[in-house]
């Protein structure tokens, strides 16, 4: 996982910027608002991308409909446009080409997460040749969107299989060149996405000798290209010369193995610790069966709590349920003050604004609730 420290500061808002390309995405890269409805199409990269930024709710407001994985079997749906979201591989391009010859959908606009080479978009275009659907796609995009965003300044490397992508499989003794190679190129695209979002251009430093020195490499070359390509946008309005560009820090995580080490008690620490939490959604065991919960920004309990104390933050939740409780009582009361006429008019007003408060109530208490079922375990 990556941090950017200050990056708020600087309005290096990633989370922002990021959702913002994905609402562009399902607006068929048009700056105008287009709702209509939808189908998203996605592989399990895309999948993980989108989870932690857009709900179910927020893609039904953009007009999405149903989404569904690209390598699932789909029924045809031949009067309304699909949106695809993968990542540029033959079998997803061969997909592709399959879903236009089937007649899946009316128009096929294709997003690649990343850069796509110009074979695969000859073999796309040679099976929508093929099959005489070329009038099927509507547009082709590089996204650049390689990385998944958990917080405001924090992302991480987005891997279908975590182990692929990490520290172990960097420095296991029994590491193959080309496995370290697929990893330290995942990564490179990856910080190479979060700077093409953000639209900056960052001077890059590191040390020598290790891993960090070769992202850095990969990138800076990377980043080169982009800008000397004449057929690409990318950084083109971002000067070299620059004082406001933001430095990019690459380290090797064995300058600070031990942090690895370290388990402390704050609670989001212990909630990843003791159970799954994988790109901002926990898995808990209650009575045999495994329950889901977002912990995300919207989650306002959770984001005001998960780096207090353990104890604090058992305290925390029993203060708001006590709150909903106290509300509860209080319309309660509101109710048999209405009796009263003298009392009447005061009694109603309160127990209008009462009421009108009473779901942002309920959903405290079920996040209280919901937090209340995981402390039990971690205690």
């Amino acid at each position: 996982q990556i941090l950017f420290e200050h990056s708020v500061i600087m309005g290096l808002d990633i989370r922002s910027r990021q959702t913002e390309a994905l609402r562009q995405m399902l607006n068929l890269n048009s700056a105008k608002t287009d709702n209509a409805w939808k189908i998203l199409v996605f592989d399990e990269y895309g999948r993980d991308i989108i989870a932690p930024l857009l709900s179910v709710q927020d893609l039904r407001e953009c007009g999405v409909t149903l989404n569904l994985l690209i390598r699932d079997n789909r029924d045809p749906i031949p009067d309304v446009p699909a949106v695809y979201f993968v990542m540029p591989t033959r079998e997803n391009v061969e997909r592709i080409g399959s879903d236009c010859k089937d007649g899946l959908y009316e128009r096929f606009f294709i997003n690649f997460i990343t850069a796509v080479s110009r074979q695969l978009l000859e073999d796309l275009a040679q099976l929508t040749i093929e099959s005489d659907t070329v009038h099927r796609i509507g547009k082709i995009f590089d996204q650049h969107l390689s990385f998944c965003t958990l917080e405001q300044t924090l992302f991480t490397v987005p891997s279908y299989d975590a182990a692929a992508c990490s520290y172990h499989a960097l420095n296991r003794c029994d590491a193959k060149d080309a496995d370290i190679e697929l990893c330290i190129n995942a990564i490179t695209e990856c910080i190479f996405s979060v700077f093409v979002t953000l639209r900056q251009l960052p001077v890059i430093r590191c040390p020598k000798g290790n891993a960090a020195e070769i992202v850095a490499e990969k990138l800076e070359k990377k980043m080169r290209d982009a800008r000397r390509d004449p057929k690409s946008e990318l950084f083109k309005d971002q000067s070299v010369a620059s004082f406001q560009r933001p430095l990019l820090v690459i380290l090797d995580r064995n300058v600070d193995i031990c942090s690895t080490m370290h388990h402390t008690w704050t609670y989001q620490a212990l909630i990843h610790d003791l159970f799954n939490l994988h790109l901002n959604r926990c898995q808990i065991q209650v009575d045999g069966k495994t329950k889901n919960y977002d912990l995300g920004n919207d989650d306002k309990f959770w984001m005001k709590n998960k780096g207090r104390p353990f104890p604090e933050v058992a305290e925390a939740v029993h203060q708001e349920l006590e709150a909903c409780r106290a509300a509860e009582q209080e319309i309660k009361r509101l109710k048999d003050v209405m009796g009263d006429e003298s009392d009447a008019v005061t009694a109603n007003d309160k127990l209008a604004s009462t009421v009108s408060s009473l779901p942002e109530l309920m959903e405290k208490k079920e996040k209280s609730t919901d937090c209340d079922s995981a402390l039990i375990p971690l205690l």
